[in-house]
């Protein structure tokens, strides 16, 4: 395997961990370095603060990068064969 497609499994690799974190972590106890961390948290009609939801959107673009990045790696498998 090339350097490139190494790279480009880790990275994709990382996305499915980031895109799991978005999935099963609500929004205010989300690690301060990812995007989404301390959302505005809604609240009722009385001031009670509703608990913060998982970051869906944010999930699925991550594992959208994450399948592009796998696409990318298998490409970068093939090797060019002229026909004799």
């Amino acid at each position: 395997m090339t350097p490139v497609t190494v790279g480009l499994v880790i990275l994709a690799t990382a996305f499915i961990a980031v895109a799991i974190v978005y999935f099963r972590v609500p929004a205010a106890h989300l690690p301060s370095f990812l995007p989404g961390y301390g959302a505005v948290r809604h609240t009722t009609s009385d001031g009670r603060a509703l608990p913060s939801r998982p970051q869906t959107a944010r999930g699925l673009m991550a594992l959208l990068v994450a399948i592009g990045a796998i696409c990318a790696a298998w490409w970068t498998t093939f090797r060019y064969q002229p026909a004799d």
